[in-house]
């Protein structure tokens, strides 16, 4: 029996694009689809007007909605620069929360000034965007205090793959967000620039995002917690960040100066490219054929560069195991003939690919069963 494999690597005009704009430590992302932009906090106002940059590179000079998730200096800093630079704003939303430093004032006073309309929103309002949208919190009758824990958070459904914006919600908010949505989806925007107050087990457990975004930079608070990082790989999730390479590393938080690492995600509704690599397609595999005299098990089909699988024979065959590129390659093969009745562990190591999806066949004698495969980094 052969199995067909249709492997496809479009990226379409059409498609959502999520921009996680490296602005430093803190939050900045433009959602795009089509010729319409919303753009979800805008970090501190930088002396290298990097939000202003990256909106003027990509061609941006009207954005259709501007969100502030709550009134934390390094989620709104930028929207009064932006404005007052020649970007037209549309419409902004924030919740009820106010502070009464300077900029924050300065900032409302802008809007008024330039008389963009504003939203006030919780969770029990609409977003009316060009896209499936909805908000999940503030929700002001749960009491929680700190602007924290009543950021806005809310989801962006684009076909089959489910976005969530987390601001800087913390534990409880995020207990409350379990315990009352279908919190299954695939693009996390990692809250609180991944303190360990922002993301836990639990929350990860009930998430199982297969994207993780974390925004940060140079800091003193340990933003982002190597145990978070740790969590979101052990949950299977591909985690990427605005701050460098994680696995570069010392100790909690970056050591990164440079605003040079945005990351994009693109989706078209059922395929995600990270930075137009694609990493996650479920459609790679066409058929899937299980033998029941054989029995293959794989530690994860999210994996690591080194991982372990495990064979369980019920009668003597030839084993092969091949991994395939995105684009047809193999990279990687494992194969013994006359192995017996038995039980076998092997491992391979991966450590010359680079992360991303791959293709895993493995045949046994006439049975061929295919599986997508994630590899970490």
């Amino acid at each position: 029996m052969i199995s067909i494999f249709l492997m496809i690597n479009l990226i379409l005009v059409n498609n959502l694009k999520v921009h996680f704009i490296d602005i430093g430590q803190g939050d900045a992302c433009l959602i795009e689809t089509g010729q319409s932009y919303y753009l979800v906090d805008a970090g501190v106002d930088r002396s290298d007007d990097k939000l202003l940059n990256y909106l003027n590179s990509a061609g941006v000079d009207t954005i259709d909605a501007g969100l502030m998730t709550h009134p934390d200096y390094d989620h709104y800093g930028e929207f009064q620069d932006l404005i007052e630079s020649g970007v037209v704003l549309l419409r902004f939303v924030r919740n009820k929360d106010h502070k009464d430093n300077i900029t924050f004032l300065n900032l409302l006073a802008t809007l008024a000034n330039y008389q963009i309309p504003v939203d006030t929103v919780n969770y029990t309002d609409s977003l009316n965007w060009g896209l499936e949208t909805q908000i999940l919190s503030p929700n002001y009758n749960n009491g929680f205090g700190g602007y924290n824990n009543n950021s806005i958070v809310f989801t962006v459904n684009y076909g089959q793959i489910k976005f969530l914006f987390t601001g800087d919600s913390e534990t409880e908010n995020n207990n409350y967000l379990i315990n009352n949505y279908n919190m299954d989806i695939d693009v996390l925007k990692v809250s609180h620039h991944g303190s360990t107050n922002g993301t836990d087990l639990n929350f990860i457990s009930s998430t199982t995002p297969l994207i993780s975004v974390v925004s940060s930079g140079i800091n003193n608070y340990g933003h982002p917690s190597h145990d978070v990082i740790s969590l979101l790989r052990i949950g299977g999730s591909l985690v990427y960040s605005t701050a460098d390479d994680c696995s570069t590393w010392v100790g909690n938080g970056s050591s990164d100066y440079s605003v040079d690492d945005d990351v994009v995600v693109e989706t078209d509704g059922v395929r995600i490219w990270v930075n137009g690599v694609l990493v996650y397609d479920p459609t790679v595999v066409e058929e899937e054929i299980y033998s029941p005299d054989q029995d293959f098990s794989c530690s994860n089909f999210v994996i690591n560069q080194r991982f372990e699988f495990r064979l369980d024979l019920s009668e003597s065959c030839n084993f092969s195991l091949e991994i395939f590129n995105i684009s047809g390659q193999k990279i990687d093969e494992f194969a013994i003939n006359d192995l017996g009745i038995g039980e076998y562990n092997f491992n391979m190591n991966l450590e010359n690919a680079a992360a991303g999806m791959y293709l895993l066949k493995v045949n046994f004698n006439r049975t061929t069963i295919s599986k997508s495969l994630i590899l970490l980094e």
